[in-house]
């Protein structure tokens, strides 16, 4: 799945006209997995503070995570769960605290609020499923069978289709911890049920075409003709962004009989 928690697929160069920020920025889409896997993540050495203001650039080795910053400014620094291991590479000179803080949160696509007794670093939905998508869309698709790396593609425009799909609210409470998800049931008017029926056609066709010996599941032949129409169909949305159907069908007598879960 993508990776949700060590650097999304966005390249987030900041500059300011006055040039105290040469930058602030994430990893780029570029960056191979090896080379993120060898930075060590770090907080600022005293030295990089002098009178409030802030100098330092990170080197190759060397990436910021905004929780080890905590202890070096005025107040504790506080980060939703999300931003913890993002690494941040920065190269300033003479930057208040506030000015420096407020960059890193742009970077790493969080929303900074100065008030009270602590820099909150708050969670930005709306930034956050933008960088979730161009992560989803970096993913690879190529598989070895045709029909494969089509089902692939189809379940990254789902997937796509269903975040864009979420209000501000319902990613939020998705993303609330490290192990949160919500459930949507999918009623007549909601826009997200033709996609999951568009998703379950996909299924049943790929699966009809898998080859004989295949171990994969085959859930989604005919599950359409057997959907029980007194219960509700759910999209599960977690909170690395998988997205999962369940679907409740009837037994051959037509009572209820559990759901299928389509991921």
């Amino acid at each position: 799945g993508p990776v949700m928690r060590g650097g999304f697929e966005a390249d987030e160069r900041l500059e300011v006209l006055n040039q105290q920020v040469a930058s602030i920025r994430q990893p780029t889409k570029t960056a191979s997995s090896e080379a993120m896997l060898s930075v060590s993540p770090s907080g600022l050495p005293p030295s990089a503070l002098v009178a409030g203001k802030v100098t330092f650039k990170t080197e190759k080795a060397n990436a910021l995570q905004v929780p080890l910053l905590s202890g070096s400014f005025s107040k504790p620094i506080v980060v939703h769960w999300i931003y913890q291991e993002t690494p941040v590479f920065v190269n300033v000179k003479d930057l208040s605290e506030l000015g420096f803080l407020t960059w890193v949160a742009k970077a790493v696509g969080a929303r900074l609020n100065p008030a009270g007794k602590t820099f909150n670093f708050d969670l930005d939905p709306i930034e956050i499923r933008k960088r979730a998508v161009a992560t989803i869309q970096a993913l690879p698709t190529s598989r070895p069978r045709k029909d494969d790396d089509a089902i692939v593609k189809n379940g990254q425009t789902f997937r796509i289709a269903c975040l864009n799909a979420l209000t501000a609210g319902q990613l939020t409470e998705a993303l609330a911890t490290a192990g949160a998800s919500i459930r949507l049931e999918l009623g007549p008017r909601s826009p997200l049920t033709n996609l999951a029926l568009q998703r379950v056609r996909d299924l049943e066709q790929y699966q009809r075409n898998m080859p004989a010996d295949s171990p994969a599941p085959r859930t989604a032949i005919g599950l359409l003709q057997r959907v029980d129409r007194s219960r509700m169909a759910a999209l599960i949305v977690d909170s690395r962004f998988g997205i999962r159907l369940e679907v409740p069908v009837v037994d051959e007598n037509g009572r209820s009989a559990g759901v299928v879960r389509l991921n």
